[in-house]
Formats: C-alpha cells, structure tokens, sequence
C-alpha cells in the first residue's frame, strides 16, 4: 500500500512548533526522571484521571503492546507528579486555528 505526504505538512512551520515545545518537553522529561515513570503511563492516565474524557482508545499491534498499556494503566503516580505536571505553563490555544490553508 502506498501513502502520499499529504501536502499541508509542508505548510505547517515545524521550526516554530519546536522551538515553544523543546523546553517544556525538557522540564517534564525531567519530572518523569524523578519520580521514575513512563510517559506511556503518564498519558494513558492523564486521559483516565477526569470525568471531561469519557473514553480513552489504547493502540495495540501486538500481544506485549496490550501488556504494556496494562502496565501503565496500573502505574501508581502519585499525586506529587500530578502536582508538578499541572504546574508546567501550558497553552489550550489550537496551533492549527489561525493557518490559512488552500486546497490544491
């Protein structure tokens, strides 16, 4: 099967994305660090902890993936972490909302 790039990609400003992401993904590899855990578990929790998500789908591709996402479902992250990741600036503006995007 063949996939094509598609062409919006090329529009997207990749530098500009990583320069606002390369800090913030330094500090919270840096809390991982310390309290020893997964960004796996991290993420798949993050979506279990609230009442806003109803639903969280897990990729699998194979046995030890499902074994995996067990795994981190049954991570104890205590709530020391929590308090530190939500302390971390972060943004709930959509990067893609002010792109001006022409079809073809």
């Amino acid at each position: 099967m063949h996939h094509e790039i598609d062409p919006r990609l090329n529009e997207i400003e990749i530098d500009k994305v990583f320069e606002h992401l390369v800090p913030q993904l330094a500090k919270t590899s840096s809390i991982l660090e310390k309290f020893g855990i997964e960004m796996g578990a991290v993420a798949l929790q993050f979506s279990l902890r609230g009442s806003r998500i109803s639903t969280t789908l897990c990729g699998v591709s194979s046995p030890e993936s499902i074994q995996k996402n067990l795994v981190w479902v049954q991570t104890q992250i205590p709530s020391e972490f929590w308090d530190e990741v939500l302390a971390l600036p972060f943004s709930i503006e959509d990067p893609e909302a002010n792109r001006v995007y022409t079809p073809g």
